[in-house]
């Protein structure tokens, strides 16, 4: 009987270091998922009871956000089969989208140019809700690779454990997601402002040399490249003035769209609500 006793205390305190350091991460995931708070506060309790359950098999040199996201898309893959649910918001997967495609429409305004600095007014000018709406135009099997991969800081192969799919389809669904979520921000920023809308030919031709570069950008800011490839990315940045800004651009954006992204935090309600489950158990 004692023994038991440790185990549930164990268990108890192991659920609130979860829902202490985890928490809010699991709720951003989780209302991205679901597209409601309702949905995403029962999902994130139910992932956390399923950790409570099992976490006996949780190992103690594991990474335990992975361990919870993967619970969190498991318990949500098998509320959509039983709904028969499909992804709340489909883009058109056949258009094609060039890499830094804001940074590039951002450079071919005149009018932004001559108001001083292009790539800062549209990031500036992007609104909470342009970045949320984005985000859900998303197909799922794009959003959530996006979102653990830019916003929880996952590596590539992380993210593959937790979807159960290979490797270099969470690659090309990240570097789509990306090119989406830009093409969509752009449209809203247009909306708002049209007087910044490119009146040019388009994007010019991405000289053959930056290619290959561009297409790794993405990995590298990542930290997920090969040390070989590695060296070859570094190695044209260093030579190259163009995709240095516009890595610098892409860093930058990144950092805004999960600034901003964060602000959705547990709602004190729903995590005074956890505290009195966890006292329960």
């Amino acid at each position: 009987m004692a023994g038991s006793g440790n185990q549930e205390r164990e268990g108890r305190g192991f659920l609130e270091e979860l829902v202490r350091a985890h928490g809010d991460a699991l709720y951003l995931i989780a209302r991205s998922l679901t597209g409601n708070a309702e949905d995403a506060q029962d999902l994130v309790q139910e992932t956390l009871l399923r950790a409570w359950r099992y976490h006996r098999a949780f190992r103690s040199d594991g990474n335990p956000r992975a361990w919870l996201f993967k619970i969190l898309h498991n318990l949500y893959i098998d509320e959509k089969r039983r709904e028969h649910r499909g992804a709340r918001a489909i883009s058109d997967e056949s258009a094609q989208i060039q890499d830094f495609y804001l940074y590039r429409q951002a450079l071919d305004s005149d009018q932004l140019r001559l108001a001083g600095d292009p790539e800062a007014i549209v990031v500036e000018g992007l609104l909470d809700e342009d970045i949320q709406q984005a985000l859900d135009s998303l197909a799922e099997h794009y959003r959530t690779p996006f979102l653990l991969c830019t916003l929880e800081g996952l590596g590539y192969k992380e993210v593959a454990e937790i979807l159960g799919v290979p490797l270099g389809t969470v690659m090309s669904r990240v570097h789509r997601a990306r090119t989406i979520l830009q093409q969509q921000l752009w449209d809203y920023f247009i909306v708002r402002f049209p007087q910044y809308a490119p009146q040019g030919a388009g994007f010019p031709e991405v000289p053959p040399e930056c290619a290959d570069a561009c297409r790794a950008i993405s990995a590298y800011l990542d930290r997920d490249l090969d040390p070989g490839t590695l060296r070859i990315v570094q190695g044209h940045l260093n030579a190259c003035r163009r995709c240095c800004d516009q890595l610098v651009f892409e860093r930058r954006l990144r950092a805004v769209i999960r600034d901003r992204l964060r602000r959705q935090r547990l709602p004190r309600a729903f995590k005074d609500r956890l505290r009195k489950i966890v006292s329960l158990l």
